[in-house]
């Protein structure tokens, strides 16, 4: 009977130490359990940050490129500005050199300028001005032989070298010129006119009672200074008149 109860004493202990073990190993197991879950939470709210940054990196890295771009784009601005302003210079720069060799009393000297062909047809273009007149005769006039042939009326006068008091054109500008003339003849006369330049004979024309009109053309190089002007030669009658057709002097500059 001792024995039987020493034994029942023992059972009990000894499933009851059993029992406590395995729940202790529950408890800890339990604990693990919710270490790991910390980790992994707080695993999963590093993940988001590095997720939140790797954003606003590449925001930033958007921003920075744009930045570049304009950038690029405002250098590349500035840049053919400055080429532009560059240009203008040199331009600037051979303008003043081309003025100051063709204020040279023989303007032929700009051949001697060492400066590109092509610049120098730019600059001479630009710097061109226009020269060129033309008169006629109004009226009823009377021109004796070796007479100036005086074209009272003047329509245009570029450069300022046409005098309508006495019919002469002086030469503004030394260059090549292109000089015409138109006469009338009355009826029944004829008459020959002559274009002078200088001093000398550079072309006629000859109207008569088969040819009562008739226009001379002549191309001349001149120099500053020189007078040109209509003569008449000779003929029969000495009446110059706008009756039937309008006697002209016209002139201008080639280059």
């Amino acid at each position: 009977m001792f024995v039987c109860l020493f034994c029942v004493i023992y059972l009990m202990c000894f499933c009851g130490s059993e029992a406590l073990t395995v729940e202790e190993r529950l408890m800890k197991v339990e604990q693990t359990l919710k270490h790991q879950e910390k980790i992994i939470r707080d695993q999963e709210t590093t993940i988001k940050s590095h997720e939140k940054n790797n954003a606003d990196l590449k925001m930033r890295l958007e921003v920075l490129e744009n930045e570049m771009r304009k950038h690029r784009i405002l250098t590349n601005t500035k840049q053919a500005i400055n080429d532009s302003v560059q240009n203008q210079r040199r331009d600037h720069v051979e303008e003043n050199v081309i003025n100051s060799h063709l204020d040279h009393k023989d303007r032929r000297a700009a051949d001697d300028i060492q400066i590109a062909p092509s610049s120098l047809n730019r600059i001479i273009k630009r710097q061109s001005k226009g020269i060129a007149f033309h008169a006629y005769i109004t009226g009823s006039k009377c021109v004796h032989d070796d007479q100036v042939v005086v074209f009272d009326t003047e329509a245009v006068d570029e450069g300022n070298g046409y005098s309508p008091t006495d019919g002469i054109y002086v030469v503004p500008e030394t260059g090549t010129y292109v000089f015409m003339w138109t006469m009338f003849s009355s009826y029944q006369d004829w008459s020959i006119t002559d274009l002078i330049v200088d001093g000398s004979i550079q072309g006629w024309i000859t109207t008569d009672v088969e040819n009562d009109q008739a226009t001379g053309t002549a191309i001349v190089h001149v120099n500053t200074g020189i007078h040109v002007f209509i003569r008449r030669g000779r003929g029969s009658g000495c009446t110059i008149h706008d009756g039937m057709s309008r006697p002209t002097f016209t002139g201008w500059k080639l280059f």
